[in-house]
């Protein structure tokens, strides 16, 4: 696998909530995350958009939601499975638990995903 120019954008779930803000992705391949020590929940998993942002729905992937096992109480840096990395949408939200149980946060929280530059990594 050789890999194009990566970026680290930030999204915050905000105490109380379970959902983050948008992260504009269009063009990018999710590759990794990075969350903090007190980020609750036991998974992630994501919304998605295919229209600028408008609409979301959850990412699905063989007919299950997309979920990543997560830490809930160490800070984690982690590589997603090529079976999971997640390519198309324009926007994503990251989801702490999941869209039948999705985990509150007791405090603001950064998590940061880190984007490959599709383009990039193909030689364009």
């Amino acid at each position: 696998m050789s890999v194009g120019i990566t970026s680290w954008r930030k999204c915050t779930i905000l105490n109380g909530a379970s959902l983050s803000d948008a992260i504009w992705m269009q063009g990018y391949l999710l590759l990794a995350m990075r969350q903090a020590a007190n980020t609750a929940g036991t998974a992630f998993t994501f919304q998605a958009s295919y229209d600028g942002g408008t609409t979301f729905e959850d990412l699905q992937t063989d007919s299950a939601e997309l979920s990543i096992t997560k830490s809930a109480t160490v800070a984690q840096h982690f590589y997603l499975p090529d079976a999971k990395r997640v390519f198309g949408p324009t926007h994503i939200k990251v989801r702490t638990g999941t869209s039948g149980s999705a985990s509150a946060q007791s405090a603001d929280v950064v998590v940061w995903v880190c984007l490959e530059d599709v383009e990039a990594a193909n030689g364009g």
